[in-house]
């Protein structure tokens, strides 16, 4: 019989994976193949990958202008990942804004994935009390950081003038009628 000896290693490439030697089993068990290697019968080798785990993706962070139509990068972020994996995008607290909903998308070998994540403006309801006035209740929406003045008046009380709008039951007199506010939501209070 005869014996043969390869010199070098064979060189192979597989896409964005790392070559980690050449085995002489499929489950690569045991050392990997040596070169110079001596064969004295017919062999196959068996090439071994690893996926590469520092796949480059990026997110961006995008808040919803004060137009609420179009948005504006906030942030963007260069992440790593395996190749054909999911991205680990996490959305970011924004103070008086919210995410919408997005999906982890697959780590493309080249590179070139991005996700998008969009932060609405916070609205919350203002509740107008007449405080035994007539109508009892009317809502108003605002917006996080957004200046807006207040409804008019529209409440009524026999033998009363209204003096302006407090913040609990027979409290004192916090925001005039018409009053133009600005929420933070924070600690819920105006500026």
């Amino acid at each position: 019989y005869k014996t043969s000896v390869v010199k070098d290693a064979p060189i192979t490439l597989k896409n964005e994976n790392i070559f980690m030697g050449w085995y002489t089993t499929p489950d690569f068990s045991g050392e990997a193949v040596a070169f110079p290697y001596t064969l004295t019968e017919p062999t196959v080798l068996y090439a071994k990958w690893e996926e590469r785990s520092d796949i480059p993706y990026i997110v961006e962070h995008y808040k919803q202008s004060e137009d609420f139509v179009t948005y504006t990068l906030a942030a963007s972020e260069a992440l790593q990942g395996s190749t054909g994996s999911l991205t680990q995008a996490k959305s970011k607290n924004y103070s008086g804004y919210h995410y919408k909903n997005f999906e982890q998308k697959q780590v493309a070998a080249d590179g070139s994935t991005v996700i998008r994540i969009y932060y609405d403006i916070d609205s919350f309801m203002v509740i107008f009390n007449s405080n035994d006035g007539t109508n009892n209740t009317y809502n108003q929406v605002f917006f996080y950081n957004q200046s807006q003045k207040l409804i008019t008046n529209r409440f009524t009380r026999s033998g009363y003038t209204f003096e302006g709008w407090a913040t609990e039951i027979n409290g004192d007199v916090k925001y005039k009628d018409s009053e133009s506010v600005k929420f933070t939501l924070q600690n819920n209070t105006s500026k």
